[in-house]
């Protein structure tokens, strides 16, 4: 899927599928959603973590673009994100925290380098990656930090701020990561509220 910040230029209904799932579910959800008429001009997108994924049903999310823009611009303004930095976005374009980080470049001007262009996840590969392209912001779960600390990576100078999510980190892990120069943030954030 590529998207880009200009997803927030347009005034269309946008659906973001997993692309995992089959698609006969993808059809008979945009079928559904097309027929509705109650959320013209939304991002509908697939609620990660739910009790009804378990059970094989799909929650669809509606969400307005502006509602989504809202919330980047609390996390513009609370971490000072601006033309200057260079995200380094591991997240899917199909999850709201992929969708939240081109919504920030919107409005802060920034550059997103995408993680998937590089190989599989690898400590080394990715501090290398950090500190050759000079990136200032990326997102990671807690396991991608377990192995930068398992691997006593000290973090590149460039690098501003890393949001935590996906899951919880222990505060020894934290700990031991902050050591190393890691700028952690530990953040959490559901489909519902725009994430983070």
């Amino acid at each position: 899927m590529n998207l880009s910040v200009d997803l927030f230029r347009g005034k269309q209904t946008q659906i973001f599928f997993n692309p995992r799932l089959s698609k006969e579910k993808q059809a008979i959800l945009s079928n559904a959603i097309a027929m509705q008429k109650t959320y013209p001009e939304h991002f509908w997108l697939m609620s990660s973590g739910t009790e009804s994924a378990k059970l094989g049903r799909q929650k669809m999310i509606a969400l307005k673009p502006e509602a989504i823009l809202a919330a980047a611009a609390g996390v513009v303004k609370t971490f000072d994100l601006n033309a200057q930095d260079i995200y380094l976005k591991s997240l899917p374009s199909f999850h709201i925290g992929g969708i939240s980080i081109f919504a920030r470049a919107h409005l802060a001007g920034f550059q997103i380098l995408e993680a998937a262009a590089e190989p599989q996840w690898n400590a080394e590969n990715f501090v290398d990656l950090i500190a050759r392209e000079r990136v200032t912001v990326a997102s990671l779960v807690p396991t991608q930090i377990f192995d930068l600390v398992q691997k006593k990576a000290a973090a590149p100078v460039p690098l501003r701020w890393i949001f935590v999510g996906g899951g919880a980190l222990s505060p020894a892990l934290f700990a031991e990561a902050r050591t190393l120069g890691w700028p952690l943030v530990l953040t959490y954030g559901m489909t519902e509220t725009c994430a983070m």
